[in-house]
Protein backbone atom coordinates (compact mmCIF):
# COMPACT_ATOMS: atom_id res chain seq x y z
CA UNK A 1 0.00 0.00 0.00
CA UNK A 2 1.04 3.61 -0.54
CA UNK A 3 2.26 4.21 3.34
CA UNK A 4 3.73 7.54 2.45
CA UNK A 5 0.30 8.60 1.87
CA UNK A 6 -1.09 6.93 5.04
CA UNK A 7 2.00 8.56 6.97
CA UNK A 8 0.89 11.90 6.12
CA UNK A 9 -2.45 11.55 7.48
CA UNK A 10 -1.22 10.22 10.62
CA UNK A 11 1.36 12.85 11.41
CA UNK A 12 -1.12 15.75 10.42
CA UNK A 13 -3.40 14.41 13.20
CA UNK A 14 -0.57 13.64 15.71
CA UNK A 15 0.58 17.20 15.27
CA UNK A 16 -3.16 17.83 16.80
CA UNK A 17 -5.09 15.49 18.97
CA UNK A 18 -4.41 12.00 17.98
CA UNK A 19 -2.06 10.11 20.01
CA UNK A 20 0.29 6.74 19.22
CA UNK A 21 0.80 4.76 22.54
CA UNK A 22 2.70 1.63 23.04
CA UNK A 23 0.05 0.22 25.72
CA UNK A 24 1.88 -1.97 28.40
CA UNK A 25 -1.70 -4.36 27.96
CA UNK A 26 -0.75 -5.40 24.54
CA UNK A 27 1.63 -5.94 21.51
CA UNK A 28 3.10 -2.90 19.80
CA UNK A 29 1.44 0.73 19.48
CA UNK A 30 -2.28 2.01 19.07
CA UNK A 31 -2.76 5.33 16.82
CA UNK A 32 -6.52 6.86 18.27
CA UNK A 33 -7.55 10.20 18.70
CA UNK A 34 -10.99 11.74 20.65
CA UNK A 35 -13.82 14.23 19.75
CA UNK A 36 -16.40 14.79 21.81
CA UNK A 37 -19.76 13.42 20.06
CA UNK A 38 -20.15 17.39 19.03
CA UNK A 39 -17.51 16.74 16.60
CA UNK A 40 -18.51 13.37 15.45
CA UNK A 41 -19.25 14.28 11.94
CA UNK A 42 -15.16 15.35 12.35
CA UNK A 43 -13.86 12.24 14.20
CA UNK A 44 -15.43 9.94 11.08
CA UNK A 45 -14.46 12.14 8.10
CA UNK A 46 -10.67 11.60 9.78
CA UNK A 47 -11.38 8.31 10.39
CA UNK A 48 -12.81 7.44 6.45
CA UNK A 49 -9.92 9.18 5.35
CA UNK A 50 -7.45 6.71 6.78
CA UNK A 51 -9.96 4.15 5.49
CA UNK A 52 -10.29 5.36 2.18
CA UNK A 53 -6.43 4.10 1.99
CA UNK A 54 -7.20 0.91 2.83
CA UNK A 55 -9.78 0.18 0.59
CA UNK A 56 -8.35 1.85 -2.25
CA UNK A 57 -5.79 -0.77 -2.18
CA UNK A 58 -8.35 -3.29 -1.40
CA UNK A 59 -7.41 -4.39 2.01
CA UNK A 60 -9.33 -4.75 4.66
CA UNK A 61 -8.26 -2.71 7.72
CA UNK A 62 -10.31 -0.14 8.81
CA UNK A 63 -10.41 1.95 11.79
CA UNK A 64 -12.96 1.16 14.73
CA UNK A 65 -14.56 3.87 16.39
CA UNK A 66 -16.54 3.24 20.02
CA UNK A 67 -18.52 6.31 22.07
CA UNK A 68 -17.76 6.77 26.27
CA UNK A 69 -18.39 8.83 28.84
CA UNK A 70 -15.60 10.46 30.80
CA UNK A 71 -15.64 10.19 34.74
CA UNK A 72 -17.96 13.20 36.17
CA UNK A 73 -16.27 16.56 35.48
CA UNK A 74 -15.74 17.73 39.48
CA UNK A 75 -15.79 21.38 38.47
CA UNK A 76 -19.02 21.32 36.28
CA UNK A 77 -20.87 17.77 37.48
CA UNK A 78 -21.26 17.04 34.06
CA UNK A 79 -20.56 14.07 32.38
CA UNK A 80 -18.65 14.42 28.67
CA UNK A 81 -19.59 11.76 25.86
CA UNK A 82 -16.96 11.17 23.29
CA UNK A 83 -15.88 9.13 20.39
CA UNK A 84 -12.48 7.49 20.26
CA UNK A 85 -11.14 6.58 16.64
CA UNK A 86 -8.10 3.97 16.90
CA UNK A 87 -6.34 2.35 14.28
CA UNK A 88 -4.85 -1.61 15.37
CA UNK A 89 -2.22 -2.17 13.12
CA UNK A 90 0.98 -3.25 16.01
CA UNK A 91 4.16 -4.08 13.17
CA UNK A 92 3.73 -0.63 11.14
CA UNK A 93 2.62 1.43 13.92
CA UNK A 94 4.90 0.10 16.60
CA UNK A 95 8.19 1.05 13.54
CA UNK A 96 6.16 4.88 13.04
CA UNK A 97 6.10 5.53 16.69
CA UNK A 98 10.13 5.10 16.81
CA UNK A 99 10.31 8.00 14.54
CA UNK A 100 7.39 10.33 15.70
CA UNK A 101 8.76 10.36 18.98
CA UNK A 102 11.74 11.02 20.59
CA UNK A 103 13.43 12.50 24.04
CA UNK A 104 13.47 15.83 24.83
CA UNK A 105 14.35 17.57 27.85
CA UNK A 106 14.32 14.24 29.64
CA UNK A 107 11.28 13.75 28.52
CA UNK A 108 9.45 11.05 25.83
CA UNK A 109 7.65 13.46 23.59
CA UNK A 110 6.09 14.15 19.81
CA UNK A 111 8.96 15.69 17.01
CA UNK A 112 7.67 18.14 15.45
CA UNK A 113 10.15 18.06 12.96
CA UNK A 114 9.46 14.51 11.84
CA UNK A 115 6.42 15.34 11.76
CA UNK A 116 6.11 18.62 10.03
CA UNK A 117 8.24 16.80 7.19
CA UNK A 118 5.68 14.12 6.86
CA UNK A 119 3.15 16.88 5.74
CA UNK A 120 2.96 17.22 2.01
CA UNK A 121 -0.94 18.86 1.96
CA UNK A 122 -2.88 21.20 2.13
CA UNK A 123 -5.40 19.02 3.76
CA UNK A 124 -3.18 17.83 6.45
CA UNK A 125 -3.08 21.52 7.09
CA UNK A 126 -6.84 21.36 7.64
CA UNK A 127 -7.05 18.59 9.75
CA UNK A 128 -4.25 20.36 12.10
CA UNK A 129 -6.47 23.07 12.12
CA UNK A 130 -9.50 21.20 12.87
CA UNK A 131 -7.96 19.61 15.45
CA UNK A 132 -5.74 22.45 17.17
CA UNK A 133 -6.84 25.70 15.57
CA UNK A 134 -9.12 28.31 17.71
CA UNK A 135 -11.02 30.95 15.72
CA UNK A 136 -10.75 34.35 17.81
CA UNK A 137 -13.48 37.11 17.47
CA UNK A 138 -13.01 40.35 19.01
CA UNK A 139 -14.65 43.58 18.54
CA UNK A 140 -13.78 46.36 16.50
CA UNK A 141 -12.22 49.44 18.55
CA UNK A 142 -15.78 50.92 18.17
CA UNK A 143 -17.73 47.62 19.75
CA UNK A 144 -20.14 48.05 17.34
CA UNK A 145 -19.30 45.11 15.16
CA UNK A 146 -16.83 41.43 15.19
CA UNK A 147 -13.76 42.45 13.75
CA UNK A 148 -12.39 39.57 11.27
CA UNK A 149 -11.26 36.87 13.51
CA UNK A 150 -7.84 36.08 13.68
CA UNK A 151 -6.16 32.66 14.99
CA UNK A 152 -4.52 30.63 17.68
CA UNK A 153 -2.67 26.99 17.38
CA UNK A 154 -2.90 25.76 20.55
CA UNK A 155 0.76 23.56 20.12
CA UNK A 156 0.85 23.79 23.75
CA UNK A 157 2.22 20.08 24.31
CA UNK A 158 5.76 21.16 22.45
CA UNK A 159 8.25 22.88 23.60
CA UNK A 160 9.49 26.16 23.16
CA UNK A 161 12.17 25.37 20.31
CA UNK A 162 10.06 22.89 18.94
CA UNK A 163 7.05 26.19 18.56
CA UNK A 164 10.08 28.08 16.92
CA UNK A 165 10.43 25.20 14.58
CA UNK A 166 6.73 24.86 13.54
CA UNK A 167 6.93 28.79 13.09
CA UNK A 168 9.48 28.67 10.83
CA UNK A 169 7.82 25.85 8.84
CA UNK A 170 4.95 28.01 8.48
CA UNK A 171 6.90 30.85 7.06
CA UNK A 172 8.78 28.78 4.38
CA UNK A 173 5.38 26.80 3.58
CA UNK A 174 2.54 29.52 3.48
CA UNK A 175 4.52 32.50 3.55
CA UNK A 176 2.91 33.58 7.32
CA UNK A 177 5.07 33.96 10.36
CA UNK A 178 2.82 33.20 13.41
CA UNK A 179 3.94 34.73 16.77
CA UNK A 180 4.97 32.45 19.93
CA UNK A 181 2.80 33.36 22.55
CA UNK A 182 2.73 32.75 26.65
CA UNK A 183 -0.87 31.21 26.91
CA UNK A 184 -1.54 29.92 30.84
CA UNK A 185 2.12 28.79 31.58
CA UNK A 186 2.28 27.01 28.30
CA UNK A 187 3.21 28.52 24.47
CA UNK A 188 1.32 28.49 21.27
CA UNK A 189 1.50 30.07 18.05
CA UNK A 190 -0.87 33.04 16.88
CA UNK A 191 -1.52 34.32 13.49
CA UNK A 192 -2.45 37.62 12.70
CA UNK A 193 -5.52 38.47 10.69
CA UNK A 194 -3.78 39.09 7.71
CA UNK A 195 -2.13 35.90 7.96
CA UNK A 196 -5.56 34.56 9.05
CA UNK A 197 -6.65 35.95 6.23
CA UNK A 198 -3.57 33.61 3.74
CA UNK A 199 -4.38 30.49 5.65
CA UNK A 200 -8.41 30.31 5.58
CA UNK A 201 -8.89 30.03 1.79
CA UNK A 202 -6.24 27.10 1.86
CA UNK A 203 -8.00 24.66 4.36
CA UNK A 204 -11.47 25.88 4.20
CA UNK A 205 -12.05 23.72 1.13
CA UNK A 206 -11.69 20.84 3.55
CA UNK A 207 -13.23 22.25 6.71
CA UNK A 208 -16.54 22.59 4.95
CA UNK A 209 -17.33 19.21 4.93
CA UNK A 210 -18.41 18.32 8.27
CA UNK A 211 -20.96 20.73 9.62
CA UNK A 212 -18.91 20.80 13.05
CA UNK A 213 -16.42 22.85 11.74
CA UNK A 214 -18.11 25.11 9.61
CA UNK A 215 -19.66 26.33 12.93
CA UNK A 216 -16.00 26.22 14.26
CA UNK A 217 -15.03 28.79 11.76
CA UNK A 218 -18.03 29.80 10.63
CA UNK A 219 -16.83 33.66 11.30
CA UNK A 220 -13.65 33.09 9.10
CA UNK A 221 -16.16 30.83 5.64
CA UNK A 222 -18.24 34.26 6.50
CA UNK A 223 -15.52 36.50 5.84
CA UNK A 224 -12.60 34.90 4.63
CA UNK A 225 -14.12 32.03 1.82
CA UNK A 226 -16.74 33.10 -0.56
CA UNK A 227 -15.00 32.19 -4.12
CA UNK A 228 -17.23 34.08 -5.73
CA UNK A 229 -16.86 37.55 -4.49
CA UNK A 230 -13.14 39.47 -4.12
CA UNK A 231 -11.51 39.49 -0.82
CA UNK A 232 -12.55 42.27 1.97
CA UNK A 233 -11.10 45.42 1.66
CA UNK A 234 -9.00 45.97 5.15
CA UNK A 235 -10.14 48.31 7.24
CA UNK A 236 -11.08 48.18 11.20
CA UNK A 237 -12.75 44.80 10.80
CA UNK A 238 -9.21 43.60 10.68
CA UNK A 239 -7.74 45.28 13.64
CA UNK A 240 -8.09 42.75 16.37
CA UNK A 241 -5.24 42.40 19.30
CA UNK A 242 -3.92 39.36 20.62
CA UNK A 243 -5.60 38.34 23.93
CA UNK A 244 -4.26 40.18 27.03
CA UNK A 245 -3.44 37.26 28.91
CA UNK A 246 -1.16 35.94 25.62
CA UNK A 247 2.07 37.55 26.31
CA UNK A 248 4.12 38.02 22.40
CA UNK A 249 7.18 36.26 22.66
CA UNK A 250 8.52 37.17 18.99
Amino acid sequence: MHKKELRGLLCSMLLGDACLIKRPDCVGATFSFVHSLKQMDYALWKANLINQIFKDKGLPRRCRTYQRAMPVDKRTGKVYHNLTVYLLWSKYLTILRTRTHKVIQFKEMKDAEYLLKQLDSDLHLAIWFGDDGAELRQKNPAKTKLGNPSYDLCTDSFTLGQQHLIQQWFKLRYDVLPSVIKHSGNHRLHFSVEDSRKIFPVIAPYLMQTDSMKQKFWLSFERYYNPKSTSPEIGDEDIIQVPEQNQVLN
